[in-house]
């Protein structure tokens, strides 16, 4: 899963002014230099895995130890694990069973040569992330690839692929180096409750991908932005959710240090919010991206239509208002798209 989140940190802006004392030949200068921070967003995108397993079901481990509220674990027989793993754990006995001399050892040349993983377990859910060496952008607008000479297309598509197996690879790699974990396949009975067919994270990542940036963020945005979306209702084939951009506004200030005047820019939230209908592809349209033309003739339809595009097995159709999820517009935005 890709979460993109931002952290507001002081950016520091300076000024300069220079200063005459004295006049004639004793006149002299000097260049007085003045600093001034503001909260300024920096945005960033993490790739998480949540793997689900029956191995050691009742263990639950976290390097925050607020987490379970221990207060000191018993050393493992391998000093360099304790140290590069230094979590805290609620059950001990499945703990070891879970992290053998062999899964020690493995764990400990990982952490080695890729230090930053964070690695933790509730229960049967295992959440891995690595924010320090693994390449967090994994893209895969197909977009990406085109290219009017095969040969460059083929080399980029090649390179593409390579870049996100290394990530991926590299994200598993604390699962990898426990046996335990190959050994005994998940077993996670399926849930009963009635889901949508498409997940939130499904939606982000078309959205992402396939719309264009200024149909889903505010106009007077500056800066990237986190989308966020809820899906509001769902029946057999249809899909509709609200979906909420949030970034921000950078404006030109001027602050005032020692009678200097210093340019900062004062971040100020701005939000935007529109509405997508998602159609379950049944005719097998292919993988597209709306034309000019097809946006003119579903706006005929609805003029709220803002972008349209086809991924895999669904329809995508973006609405600056309410979602249009009739019938007849149904059947026509189909027929528009086919």
């Amino acid at each position: 899963m890709r979460v993109k989140r931002y952290d507001m940190i002081l950016q520091t802006y300076s000024a300069s002014k220079t200063v005459y004392v004295g006049s004639g030949r004793d006149r002299r200068s000097s260049t007085i230099t003045v600093t001034y921070t503001h909260p300024a967003p920096v945005f960033k995108q993490n790739n998480t895995v949540y793997f689900l397993s029956n191995s050691a079901p009742d263990l639950s481990f976290s390097a925050n130890r607020s987490f379970l509220h221990k207060n000191k674990n018993p050393n493992m027989e391998n000093s360099a694990f304790n140290k590069v793993f230094n979590v805290n754990r609620d059950n001990e006995t499945q703990f070891r069973l879970l992290f053998t001399i062999l899964a020690q050892e493995n764990i400990v040349k990982l952490y080695n040569e890729f230090p930053g993983y964070s690695f933790e377990k509730n229960k049967k859910l295992n959440v891995i992330k690595n924010t320090k060496n693994i390449n967090q952008n994994i893209n895969t607008n197909s977009n990406n690839f085109s290219h009017y000479d095969y040969d460059m297309f083929f080399t980029q598509l090649q390179d593409k692929s390579k870049e996100i197996f290394k990530t991926i690879y590299f994200l598993i790699s604390p699962i990898l180096c426990i046996p335990v974990y190959q050994h005994f396949p998940s077993k996670i009975a399926p849930s009963t409750k009635k889901c949508p067919e498409i997940s939130n994270e499904q939606i982000q990542t078309v959205l992402q991908n396939y719309f264009d940036e200024k149909n889903i963020v505010n106009n007077r945005s500056t800066t990237d932005f986190i989308i966020c979306s809820k899906i509001t209702s769902f029946k057999k084939d249809i899909t509709v959710a609200e979906i909420t951009t949030n970034s921000f506004v950078g404006l030109p200030t001027l602050a005032y240090v020692l009678y200097t005047a210093v340019k900062y820019i004062d971040y100020q939230p701005v939000h935007k919010t529109t509405n997508l209908l998602i159609i379950a592809n049944s005719t097998k349209i292919a993988e597209k991206q709306a034309t000019p033309e097809q946006i003119s003739e579903l706006q005929k339809i609805d003029e709220n239509i803002l972008d349209a595009c086809v991924v895999e097995d669904h329809l995508f159709f973006l609405f600056s208002g309410k979602a249009n999820s009739t019938i007849f517009s149904v059947k026509k935005y189909i027929e528009i798209m086919g």
